[in-house]
């Protein structure tokens, strides 16, 4: 699920890595 808060706080390029 942190893939999906991630696309919500920072851009896709970050959800990409896992950051």
């Amino acid at each position: 699920m942190e893939q999906t808060y991630s696309y919500h706080s920072k851009p896709l390029s970050n959800t990409i890595t896992g950051n």
